[in-house]
């Protein structure tokens, strides 16, 4: 006999949460033949824990006050119970791990969790580190999910600014995941990062270009231009565009991957090869953008070269 089961979920927070999956080398989310988000089906998410905030803070005591040395954000682990019910309850369970198989590659893709509070959704990157089958009969499956976090909470998905030799006029700031294509031009070319430690840019160099180099340069509150604190430079290596092929280099500080692609226009055929070991080992391999305004400058001599700067809006 079918006993029927009853679940209220009064918390708009445990109501929202919802789960897909992105390619870390285009940061786009992965969608099915539809173009919708792969999503997960779960009938009932309860009990999450880990969505707030936490710090650790070496201190040397003193008399009337301490000295902070250190200060450590913590990404701290999310739990929840997910629930199936219905005859096909087991199904979909299997039907879950088999959508967390899919995606637990995570040097090609990591796993979002995210839910909305006060119309503003919340997002984290994480990796799936159990999942334990805690309760099944005949119409209901129970199991308890824990995830890594890989990322801060995010709640804007991402900025594309587009740097161009030119060098006049305005920036177009766009939210993942569009991008300016024609060209975003600055007398500036500023980001400006609002988290409270430094956050990874994916640079994407255009060519033409000979000797590719980017740099970052602090921006001091009162505007003026402050120190480089940030260099990637590559000797003996050309970006072609021509009738023929176009050619890009993405500097990607988000899966720690350089490399070159090359798009044959002819053909539409694409190749990738690996540039890490391209990069001049006296400067840095990727960027960060420390906290506060930052300047980006690229190499983009020649006409119809470009650099686009991708970088996500981290919260607490």
């Amino acid at each position: 006999m079918q006993e029927n089961y009853e679940y209220i979920n009064g918390d708009n927070v445990v109501s929202t949460i919802q789960f897909d999956a992105i390619d870390i080398s285009t940061r786009q989310v992965v969608t099915l033949a539809n173009h919708e988000a792969d999503q997960p089906t779960i009938d009932f998410k309860l009990f999450p824990s880990g969505l707030g905030f936490q710090q650790e803070v070496d201190v040397v005591e003193g008399d009337t006050v301490d000295y902070v040395i250190k200060q450590t954000f913590v990404k701290k682990t999310i739990s929840l119970t997910l629930m199936w019910k219905g005859e096909s309850a087991f199904l979909k369970y299997k039907n879950f791990l088999n959508w967390i198989s899919s995606y637990n590659d995570l040097t090609k893709y990591h796993i979002r969790f995210s839910y909305a509070l006060g119309g503003v959704r919340r997002k984290v990157e994480l990796a799936v580190t159990n999942l334990d089958l805690k309760e099944r009969d005949g119409f209901r499956v129970s199991a308890t999910l824990t995830l890594q976090p890989l990322s801060p909470f995010y709640e804007e998905e991402g900025a594309t600014t587009t740097v161009n030799q030119l060098n006049t006029g305005k920036i177009y700031n766009y939210s993942y995941p569009y991008k300016y294509g024609g060209g975003a031009y600055s007398g500036e070319n500023t980001i400006t990062n609002n988290y409270l430690k430094a956050i990874p840019l994916k640079i994407t160099l255009y060519g033409p270009m000979s000797s590719p180099f980017v740099t970052i340069t602090a921006i001091n509150a009162d505007g003026s231009v402050g120190a480089q604190y940030g260099n990637v430079q590559f000797d003996n290596v050309t970006l072609q565009n021509n009738a023929e092929v176009e050619e890009k280099l993405v500097i990607d500080a988000f899966s720690n991957r350089i490399y070159l692609e090359t798009t044959n226009k002819q053909t539409g055929g694409t190749s990738v090869k690996d540039m890490f070991s391209s990069v001049n080992k006296q400067f840095n391999s990727f960027l960060l953008a420390n906290p506060g305004k930052s300047k980006i400058a690229a190499s983009l001599s020649e006409a119809g070269s470009k650099c686009e700067v991708y970088y996500v809006r981290y919260v607490l």
